[in-house]
């Protein structure tokens, strides 16, 4: 299974990097997490320091 994580890029260096991470949808199979992570990044992807969205395994 996969998840897609939020990762908060503009906090970068001010925290460690696991509280800048949060899971926004798990338990995914990979192809679906994939088009997701895509969507919200074309989503913010105009917004200065907005969040950044990657898929791993869970």
């Amino acid at each position: 299974m996969y998840e897609v994580v939020e990762y908060e890029q503009a906090l970068e260096g001010l925290y460690d990097r696991h509280e800048l991470e949060r899971v926004v949808t798990p338990g995914l199979d990979h192809e679906t997490a994939c088009h997701l992570a895509t969507d919200y990044n074309r989503q913010v992807s105009d917004m200065p320091g907005a969040a950044h969205y990657y898929v791993r395994q869970a």
